[in-house]
């Protein structure tokens, strides 16, 4: 007997374009898509397949020329990998980093004192993201392991282990779209958006 997945989505309505008497358009709609990681579908994955569709979602995403994932506004380090510290802003303790570093560390079970070392190598040993291939070479480098941190932090101060979408990226055209779907990048949806043009 297969598991049956049910999840609720929000389908924005879509109001009817105006023309005036001779035909000039008035009002529009204007489309855009929101691409996003959905929850069940993510974690159903192989911990493997899971980082494989994090680094080929930021490759589309590069190939169209979208700068980022998505902005992280709570990404608590200064720095590339391996070489993180904890920012300024995070050290801070009445920001909002602050605020949300703390709660990550909470939500993983990690001691509110965790050094930037012991958050990144967390993230490094739980997502495998040091693998190495039968002759000891690593799986990914330097900046992809960076890539997938920046990431799954970013989902787990989004809270998305708890929740239904993660979105990768606001306002994709439907070209990103139709090349996403080409890779037939799993877990990956997309959702509508209307906007009235006047």
């Amino acid at each position: 007997k297969a598991d049956i997945t049910e999840r609720i989505v929000t389908v924005q309505a879509v109001r009817g374009e105006i023309y005036d008497r001779n035909g000039v358009k008035l009002v529009a709609n204007r489309y855009s898509y929101d691409l996003s990681l959905a929850h069940a579908q993510f974690y159903s994955l192989s911990l493997h397949e899971r980082n494989d569709v994090c680094l080929s979602v930021q490759t589309a995403l590069a190939k169209r020329g979208t700068e980022g994932i998505r902005e992280q506004k709570f990404f608590p380090f200064d720095g590339t990998y391996p070489n993180y510290t904890y920012s300024a802003d995070t050290m801070d303790g009445d920001s909002i980093r602050s605020y949300r570093l703390k709660r990550v560390l909470g939500d993983l079970g990690l001691k509110a004192e965790a050094t930037a070392k012991e958050l990144r190598d967390y993230y490094t040993d739980t997502y495998d993201l040091l693998q190495t291939d039968n002759q000891g070479n690593r799986r990914f480098s330097d900046q992809e392991v960076d890539t997938l941190i920046r990431m799954y932090y970013d989902m787990d101060a989004a809270r998305f282990r708890s929740s239904g979408e993660y979105v990768l990226c606001e306002g994709a055209d439907m070209l990103l779209m139709t090349y996403i779907k080409e890779q037939n990048i799993k877990a990956v949806n997309f959702f509508v958006n209307v906007a009235r043009e006047y």
